[in-house]
Protein backbone atom coordinates (compact mmCIF):
# COMPACT_ATOMS: atom_id res chain seq x y z
CA UNK A 1 0.00 0.00 0.00
CA UNK A 2 1.27 3.67 -0.21
CA UNK A 3 2.81 5.24 2.46
CA UNK A 4 -0.25 7.49 2.41
CA UNK A 5 -2.73 5.50 3.38
CA UNK A 6 0.00 3.66 5.85
CA UNK A 7 0.35 7.38 7.89
CA UNK A 8 4.43 6.31 7.41
CA UNK A 9 6.57 9.55 8.38
CA UNK A 10 9.08 8.86 6.02
CA UNK A 11 7.14 10.34 3.30
CA UNK A 12 8.18 13.81 5.02
CA UNK A 13 11.49 13.26 5.94
CA UNK A 14 14.20 15.14 4.08
CA UNK A 15 16.33 12.45 3.25
CA UNK A 16 13.84 11.83 0.41
CA UNK A 17 15.14 14.90 -1.53
CA UNK A 18 18.49 14.07 -1.61
CA UNK A 19 20.31 12.62 -5.07
CA UNK A 20 22.46 10.09 -3.54
CA UNK A 21 21.15 7.87 -0.61
CA UNK A 22 24.48 6.73 -0.01
CA UNK A 23 25.39 9.52 2.07
CA UNK A 24 23.99 8.59 5.24
CA UNK A 25 25.97 5.36 5.25
CA UNK A 26 29.86 6.01 5.42
CA UNK A 27 32.22 3.58 5.73
CA UNK A 28 35.45 3.85 8.51
CA UNK A 29 36.37 6.55 10.44
CA UNK A 30 38.29 8.50 7.78
CA UNK A 31 38.54 12.21 7.38
CA UNK A 32 36.23 11.87 4.39
CA UNK A 33 33.69 9.81 6.08
CA UNK A 34 33.28 11.79 9.25
CA UNK A 35 32.85 14.70 6.87
CA UNK A 36 30.31 12.76 4.77
CA UNK A 37 28.57 11.62 8.22
CA UNK A 38 28.56 15.41 9.18
CA UNK A 39 26.69 16.28 6.07
CA UNK A 40 24.16 13.73 6.52
CA UNK A 41 23.14 15.09 10.15
CA UNK A 42 23.07 18.64 8.83
CA UNK A 43 20.18 17.33 6.57
CA UNK A 44 18.77 15.46 9.56
CA UNK A 45 18.91 18.48 11.67
CA UNK A 46 16.42 20.12 9.53
CA UNK A 47 13.89 17.08 8.47
CA UNK A 48 10.82 17.71 10.29
CA UNK A 49 10.55 14.34 11.23
CA UNK A 50 13.79 13.73 12.88
CA UNK A 51 12.76 12.88 16.22
CA UNK A 52 10.34 9.87 14.78
CA UNK A 53 13.24 8.75 12.92
CA UNK A 54 15.85 8.80 15.61
CA UNK A 55 13.12 6.49 17.75
CA UNK A 56 12.31 3.87 14.87
CA UNK A 57 16.20 3.52 14.59
CA UNK A 58 16.70 2.48 18.23
CA UNK A 59 13.88 0.42 18.56
CA UNK A 60 14.91 -1.56 15.51
CA UNK A 61 18.43 -1.13 16.72
CA UNK A 62 19.94 -0.23 13.24
CA UNK A 63 23.35 -1.20 12.76
CA UNK A 64 24.53 0.91 10.42
CA UNK A 65 24.15 4.71 8.62
CA UNK A 66 23.00 7.91 10.44
CA UNK A 67 19.12 7.83 11.40
CA UNK A 68 17.83 10.92 13.04
CA UNK A 69 20.67 12.75 13.78
CA UNK A 70 22.74 9.62 15.15
CA UNK A 71 25.53 7.76 13.68
CA UNK A 72 26.60 4.11 14.60
CA UNK A 73 28.70 5.43 17.82
CA UNK A 74 25.61 7.69 18.88
CA UNK A 75 23.48 5.12 19.01
CA UNK A 76 25.83 2.92 20.63
CA UNK A 77 25.97 5.30 23.54
CA UNK A 78 22.15 5.56 23.97
CA UNK A 79 22.33 1.61 24.40
CA UNK A 80 20.35 0.33 27.42
CA UNK A 81 18.57 3.50 27.72
CA UNK A 82 15.15 3.40 27.82
CA UNK A 83 13.34 4.72 25.23
CA UNK A 84 10.25 6.64 25.38
CA UNK A 85 7.58 6.85 22.46
CA UNK A 86 7.45 9.98 20.20
CA UNK A 87 3.82 10.75 21.27
CA UNK A 88 2.30 8.99 24.21
CA UNK A 89 -1.25 9.82 24.52
CA UNK A 90 -2.71 10.18 28.32
CA UNK A 91 -6.24 9.95 29.31
CA UNK A 92 -8.00 13.04 29.58
CA UNK A 93 -9.19 14.25 33.50
CA UNK A 94 -11.43 16.54 31.38
CA UNK A 95 -13.82 15.67 28.64
CA UNK A 96 -13.20 18.68 26.71
CA UNK A 97 -9.47 18.58 26.29
CA UNK A 98 -8.04 16.32 23.31
CA UNK A 99 -6.92 12.57 24.98
CA UNK A 100 -3.70 12.82 22.55
CA UNK A 101 -2.42 16.15 23.47
CA UNK A 102 -3.15 16.84 27.35
CA UNK A 103 -3.13 20.52 28.32
CA UNK A 104 -5.11 21.42 25.03
CA UNK A 105 -8.81 21.68 24.47
CA UNK A 106 -8.64 20.12 20.60
CA UNK A 107 -6.01 18.01 18.44
CA UNK A 108 -5.49 21.61 16.72
CA UNK A 109 -4.62 23.82 19.36
CA UNK A 110 -2.53 20.74 20.23
CA UNK A 111 -0.45 20.23 17.28
CA UNK A 112 -0.03 24.45 17.01
CA UNK A 113 1.42 24.16 20.54
CA UNK A 114 3.99 21.11 20.20
CA UNK A 115 4.11 20.47 16.73
CA UNK A 116 4.42 23.94 14.96
CA UNK A 117 7.56 23.32 13.88
CA UNK A 118 6.70 20.59 11.98
CA UNK A 119 3.78 21.61 10.22
CA UNK A 120 5.81 24.58 8.85
CA UNK A 121 8.36 22.74 7.60
CA UNK A 122 5.57 20.51 5.66
CA UNK A 123 4.28 23.46 4.58
CA UNK A 124 7.44 25.23 3.11
CA UNK A 125 8.37 21.65 1.18
CA UNK A 126 4.35 21.53 -0.09
CA UNK A 127 3.30 18.69 1.26
CA UNK A 128 -0.04 18.00 0.66
CA UNK A 129 -3.11 17.59 3.37
CA UNK A 130 -2.44 13.31 2.56
CA UNK A 131 1.00 13.86 3.31
CA UNK A 132 1.33 16.22 6.70
CA UNK A 133 -1.58 13.99 7.54
CA UNK A 134 0.24 10.95 7.43
CA UNK A 135 3.31 12.86 9.48
CA UNK A 136 1.21 14.00 12.35
CA UNK A 137 -0.69 11.12 12.20
CA UNK A 138 -4.45 12.79 12.33
CA UNK A 139 -6.60 12.87 9.81
CA UNK A 140 -7.42 15.49 6.80
CA UNK A 141 -9.87 17.97 8.45
CA UNK A 142 -8.02 18.81 11.61
CA UNK A 143 -4.77 19.38 9.02
CA UNK A 144 -6.88 21.47 7.04
CA UNK A 145 -8.04 23.27 10.43
CA UNK A 146 -4.52 23.47 11.63
CA UNK A 147 -3.72 25.23 8.08
CA UNK A 148 -6.72 27.66 8.12
CA UNK A 149 -5.60 28.69 11.81
CA UNK A 150 -2.16 28.98 10.07
CA UNK A 151 -3.55 31.11 6.96
CA UNK A 152 -2.17 28.29 4.84
CA UNK A 153 -4.21 27.52 1.93
CA UNK A 154 -4.65 23.46 2.07
CA UNK A 155 -2.64 22.06 -1.19
CA UNK A 156 -5.56 19.61 -2.68
CA UNK A 157 -3.87 19.00 -5.95
CA UNK A 158 -1.37 16.49 -5.31
CA UNK A 159 -4.09 14.30 -3.01
CA UNK A 160 -4.49 10.76 -4.54
CA UNK A 161 -7.59 10.33 -5.76
CA UNK A 162 -9.64 6.80 -4.74
CA UNK A 163 -11.90 6.34 -8.34
CA UNK A 164 -13.69 3.43 -6.67
CA UNK A 165 -14.84 5.60 -3.57
CA UNK A 166 -15.90 8.34 -6.22
CA UNK A 167 -18.15 5.66 -8.26
CA UNK A 168 -19.92 4.23 -4.92
CA UNK A 169 -20.46 8.03 -4.09
CA UNK A 170 -22.11 8.95 -7.16
CA UNK A 171 -24.28 5.73 -6.88
CA UNK A 172 -25.09 6.60 -3.19
CA UNK A 173 -23.34 4.10 -0.82
CA UNK A 174 -22.45 5.51 1.98
CA UNK A 175 -18.67 6.06 1.30
CA UNK A 176 -15.93 8.68 3.05
CA UNK A 177 -14.35 10.48 0.46
CA UNK A 178 -11.91 13.15 0.10
CA UNK A 179 -12.28 16.71 -0.73
CA UNK A 180 -10.86 15.72 -4.34
CA UNK A 181 -13.06 12.96 -4.70
CA UNK A 182 -16.21 14.82 -4.04
CA UNK A 183 -15.65 17.25 -6.56
CA UNK A 184 -15.00 15.04 -9.00
CA UNK A 185 -18.08 12.96 -7.92
CA UNK A 186 -20.24 16.49 -8.26
CA UNK A 187 -19.09 16.59 -11.40
CA UNK A 188 -19.91 13.49 -12.28
CA UNK A 189 -23.70 13.92 -10.94
CA UNK A 190 -23.80 17.33 -12.34
CA UNK A 191 -23.11 15.89 -15.99
CA UNK A 192 -25.58 13.09 -15.37
CA UNK A 193 -28.41 16.58 -15.18
CA UNK A 194 -28.08 16.46 -11.18
CA UNK A 195 -28.23 19.23 -9.21
CA UNK A 196 -26.92 19.36 -5.35
CA UNK A 197 -30.22 19.20 -4.13
CA UNK A 198 -29.92 15.64 -5.84
CA UNK A 199 -26.63 15.14 -4.29
CA UNK A 200 -28.13 15.82 -0.89
CA UNK A 201 -31.11 13.77 -1.72
CA UNK A 202 -29.00 10.95 -2.87
CA UNK A 203 -26.96 10.37 0.22
CA UNK A 204 -29.63 11.32 2.26
CA UNK A 205 -28.07 14.88 3.69
CA UNK A 206 -29.84 17.30 5.23
CA UNK A 207 -30.27 20.19 2.54
CA UNK A 208 -27.84 22.64 1.08
CA UNK A 209 -25.32 20.08 2.90
CA UNK A 210 -23.17 19.60 -1.15
CA UNK A 211 -23.57 23.03 -1.53
CA UNK A 212 -22.14 24.49 1.73
CA UNK A 213 -19.40 21.59 0.74
CA UNK A 214 -18.62 23.03 -2.65
CA UNK A 215 -18.69 26.39 -0.88
CA UNK A 216 -15.90 26.24 1.61
CA UNK A 217 -13.72 24.34 -1.36
CA UNK A 218 -14.96 26.99 -3.49
CA UNK A 219 -13.20 29.87 -0.72
CA UNK A 220 -10.18 27.43 -0.35
CA UNK A 221 -9.42 27.20 -4.33
CA UNK A 222 -9.94 30.88 -3.89
CA UNK A 223 -6.95 31.51 -1.65
CA UNK A 224 -4.26 29.40 -2.54
CA UNK A 225 -5.22 31.12 -6.16
CA UNK A 226 -6.46 28.12 -8.29
CA UNK A 227 -9.24 27.54 -10.69
CA UNK A 228 -12.29 25.91 -9.18
CA UNK A 229 -13.64 22.99 -11.84
CA UNK A 230 -16.84 24.10 -13.49
CA UNK A 231 -19.92 22.57 -12.15
CA UNK A 232 -22.31 24.19 -14.40
CA UNK A 233 -24.93 21.91 -15.41
CA UNK A 234 -24.93 20.95 -19.39
CA UNK A 235 -27.49 22.35 -21.86
CA UNK A 236 -29.45 20.18 -23.62
CA UNK A 237 -28.09 17.67 -26.35
CA UNK A 238 -29.24 18.96 -29.81
CA UNK A 239 -29.67 15.97 -32.38
CA UNK A 240 -29.20 16.43 -35.86
CA UNK A 241 -31.71 15.13 -38.54
CA UNK A 242 -29.67 12.35 -39.45
CA UNK A 243 -29.31 11.56 -35.95
CA UNK A 244 -32.85 11.47 -35.40
CA UNK A 245 -33.43 9.14 -37.92
CA UNK A 246 -30.88 6.75 -37.62
CA UNK A 247 -32.53 6.47 -33.90
CA UNK A 248 -36.08 6.34 -35.13
CA UNK A 249 -35.30 3.85 -37.25
CA UNK A 250 -33.09 1.66 -35.12
CA UNK A 251 -36.11 1.90 -32.52
CA UNK A 252 -38.70 0.42 -35.21
CA UNK A 253 -36.47 -2.09 -36.09
CA UNK A 254 -36.45 -3.44 -32.29
CA UNK A 255 -33.41 -1.42 -30.23
CA UNK A 256 -34.57 -0.92 -27.27
CA UNK A 257 -34.20 2.85 -25.65
CA UNK A 258 -31.15 1.38 -23.18
CA UNK A 259 -29.63 0.14 -26.17
CA UNK A 260 -30.09 3.48 -27.93
CA UNK A 261 -29.44 5.56 -25.45
CA UNK A 262 -25.98 3.66 -24.97
CA UNK A 263 -25.40 4.25 -28.55
CA UNK A 264 -26.21 8.54 -28.93
CA UNK A 265 -24.84 8.80 -25.46
CA UNK A 266 -28.12 10.46 -23.68
CA UNK A 267 -30.62 9.62 -21.15
CA UNK A 268 -33.73 7.06 -22.44
CA UNK A 269 -36.12 9.87 -21.61
CA UNK A 270 -34.63 11.56 -24.25
CA UNK A 271 -34.58 8.51 -26.31
CA UNK A 272 -37.90 7.72 -25.57
CA UNK A 273 -38.94 11.36 -26.60
CA UNK A 274 -37.75 11.65 -29.57
CA UNK A 275 -39.10 8.04 -31.09
CA UNK A 276 -42.08 8.85 -30.08
CA UNK A 277 -42.07 12.49 -31.99
CA UNK A 278 -42.35 14.39 -29.14
CA UNK A 279 -39.00 15.92 -30.17
CA UNK A 280 -37.98 17.14 -33.61
CA UNK A 281 -41.27 16.54 -34.91
CA UNK A 282 -40.54 18.53 -38.05
CA UNK A 283 -38.01 15.30 -39.04
CA UNK A 284 -39.35 12.14 -40.55
CA UNK A 285 -38.99 8.31 -40.22
CA UNK A 286 -41.19 5.94 -38.37
CA UNK A 287 -42.57 7.48 -35.27
CA UNK A 288 -42.89 4.33 -32.07
CA UNK A 289 -46.62 4.89 -30.89
CA UNK A 290 -46.64 6.24 -27.06
CA UNK A 291 -47.35 4.11 -24.63
CA UNK A 292 -50.96 3.19 -24.37
CA UNK A 293 -53.03 2.98 -21.42
CA UNK A 294 -55.23 0.54 -22.84
CA UNK A 295 -53.25 -2.68 -21.49
CA UNK A 296 -53.44 -1.16 -18.44
CA UNK A 297 -56.88 -0.80 -18.02
CA UNK A 298 -57.52 -4.51 -19.80
CA UNK A 299 -55.31 -5.80 -17.19
CA UNK A 300 -56.85 -3.99 -13.82
CA UNK A 301 -60.31 -5.47 -15.33
CA UNK A 302 -59.11 -9.10 -15.41
CA UNK A 303 -57.13 -9.24 -12.18
CA UNK A 304 -60.19 -7.42 -9.61
CA UNK A 305 -63.21 -8.64 -11.69
CA UNK A 306 -64.40 -6.30 -13.70
CA UNK A 307 -66.13 -8.11 -16.13
CA UNK A 308 -67.44 -11.51 -16.85
CA UNK A 309 -64.18 -12.90 -18.25
CA UNK A 310 -62.63 -11.43 -14.94
CA UNK A 311 -59.93 -13.98 -13.11
CA UNK A 312 -62.24 -13.33 -10.09
CA UNK A 313 -65.68 -14.12 -12.31
CA UNK A 314 -63.93 -17.44 -13.49
CA UNK A 315 -62.57 -18.70 -10.38
CA UNK A 316 -66.25 -18.02 -9.14
CA UNK A 317 -67.87 -19.98 -12.28
CA UNK A 318 -64.90 -23.22 -11.49
CA UNK A 319 -65.67 -23.34 -7.50
CA UNK A 320 -69.38 -23.46 -8.67
CA UNK A 321 -68.42 -26.10 -10.83
CA UNK A 322 -66.87 -27.90 -8.65
CA UNK A 323 -69.41 -28.11 -5.70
Amino acid sequence: MSALFTHDWRIAAACQDVEDPEIFFPIGHSPQAIAQEEEAKKICRRCPVVERCRQWALETRQETGVWGGLAEDDRRALKGKPVQPAVAPQPSSRKNRSHRYPGYATAVDGILGTRLDEVRALVERSASVHEIAAVLDTNMPTVRKVLERLDQPADDSTEKVDHSAVNRFVQGFPVEVTDAEFLIAVQICVGRDMTLIDVDRLHGWERKTAENWVNRLRKRYQRAGREFPSLVRPSVRTFSEREVLAMREKSHAGATDLELSMQFDCNRETVRSIVTGKRYPQYGGPIRAARSTRGLKASRNHMCGHGDNSLAARTKHEMGAAA
